[in-house]
């Protein structure tokens, strides 16, 4: 608010000594007077940086693997189930398989004179290589257990018959990688191709050696087999379709531990008198 004075009043105040301030007309072009405080530090904007987006990896997709048994193996004979089995894709042992082993040797029709049937466990690497079961020190073992029994290997149908025949085999086809013990879904795959030897061979008896034989020959007719120990099992009859079914340890074992070859003879003992028993007389 500004002081309005008329001429006697700014006259009277000069002659007091008092200096009077004027104020002049207000001058809108310029702007009023700010109080700066300090040096104010220049607004910047933040600078956007970019969102990383996630990284996706495209994983190619692997093709399918139909892994299924062939149909018809229960109706095969003794040439298409060998076929059946050396190109069997029904599990993943198949996978870097060099051969698949069938038995002893691979014979022209199948052993229908062979009253005893042997079992292993599955096929090693010598073996697998020689496209037959029990070779090499274990084969050899098991040679001279049967020679002890008063049997051999069942031998080409070519060859003279001897003596009473054996045909070994094992319970899994193909050899497990790394030396690891069959899997339970690999016995239960495999078992076909043992079923329909059996009934082609159709034994008088049949010895399991080794717990992947038993459990495979037995699953069905003794609860919990897979939780057993072999050494339980030993000393009983027992029976697949009819058939009894003895079980000891495998020859390979046997390498290992010699004192237990005592008790497998036990098992063979017991396996030849079932073998020659009343029950089998018609077989």
């Amino acid at each position: 608010m500004s002081l309005q004075l008329d001429a006697r009043q700014r006259a009277m105040l000069a002659e007091m000594g008092i200096k009077v301030w004027l104020p002049t007309a207000e001058n809108k072009s310029i702007p009023p007077e700010t109080k700066v405080v300090g040096k104010a530090a220049p607004i910047t904007q933040p600078i956007a940086r970019p969102i990383a987006q996630p990284v996706v990896e495209t994983i190619a997709k692997l093709p399918t693997v139909e892994r299924s048994l062939p149909s018809g193996i229960n109706v095969m004979n003794w040439i298409q189930l060998q076929q059946a089995v050396s190109t069997c894709n029904a599990c993943g042992l198949c996978e870097g398989r060099v051969s698949a082993v069938f038995g002893s040797k691979l014979l022209a029709e199948n052993p229908s004179n062979a009253n005893w049937l042997i079992v292993g466990e599955h096929a090693d690497d010598q073996e697998e290589f020689e496209s037959q079961a029990f070779v090499g020190p274990a084969g050899e073992l098991l040679d001279n257990m049967l020679k002890a029994m008063g049997l051999q290997r069942a031998p080409d149908v070519s060859q003279p018959i001897a003596k009473p025949q054996a045909f070994v085999t094992h319970a899994i086809k193909c050899k497990p990688s790394n030396h690891r013990k069959s899997t339970q879904q690999e016995i239960q795959t495999c078992h076909a191709h043992l079923k329909r030897q059996i009934e082609l061979i159709k034994p008088r008896v049949i010895l399991a050696m080794g717990q992947s034989a038993i459990q495979s020959l037995l699953k069905e007719s003794v609860p919990d087999i897979e939780k057993m120990v072999l050494g339980k099992l030993r000393g009983e009859i027992y029976r697949y379709q009819d058939i009894p079914v003895i079980v000891t340890y495998p020859p390979s074992y046997l390498l290992k531990s010699a004192g237990d070859k005592s008790k497998a003879w036990r098992d063979l003992c017991l396996a030849l008198r079932v073998a020659s028993g009343p029950q089998n007389a018609g077989n």
